[in-house]
């Protein structure tokens, strides 16, 4: 699979607290994906017990499955948590206008949330869009990986 191989060449961060993975943040370098799992953490304000790299591949093919098992899914500690509600279920394009009007926030606070998506990919960010259908950026891996990601997609089940 296109989207595992893709992952597995990444490096890979996870937050765990009370035996469930409460993030996790790929990067190019180590120090990357360090940095924007750190981020994440800031961010919401997320408890945290440890930070490893040893549940990589779980993570990928939780991502792969679009498995939820090993994750914390009471998105109410999280910032923004109606954003991750509404993520969960998408499988289209949404635009930034649309869900901010799901979710109740503004767009600003719409594209905060995005940034600090602590299931990258899982909870498919680099499906909203403006309303010309494209996005400007897509942290932490750029432009050209969401390319990727949007062409693998076939990919998750």
């Amino acid at each position: 699979m296109r989207l595992k191989k893709l992952l597995l060449d990444l490096y890979c961060f996870q937050l765990l607290h009370k035996g469930k993975i409460y993030a996790y943040a790929f990067g190019y370098s180590r120090a990357l994906a360090l940095e924007h799992l750190q981020r994440i953490i800031n961010f919401h304000n997320i408890p945290c017990t440890e930070i490893t790299e040893k549940y990589k591949e779980i993570v990928v093919d939780n991502i792969v499955n679009k498995d939820y098992t090993l994750l914390n899914t009471n998105f109410e500690i999280y910032k923004y948590s109606k954003v991750y509600k509404e993520l969960k279920h998408l499988n289209t394009f949404i635009t930034y206008k649309e869900l901010s009007r799901k979710t109740g926030y503004s767009i600003f606070n719409i594209i905060r949330a995005l940034k600090h998506n602590p299931f990258l990919i899982l909870l498919p960010c680099h499906l909203v869009v403006n309303k010309d259908h494209r996005s400007k950026g897509y942290t932490p891996l750029g432009l050209e990986f969401r390319e990727k990601l949007i062409r693998y997609s076939n990919d998750i089940i």
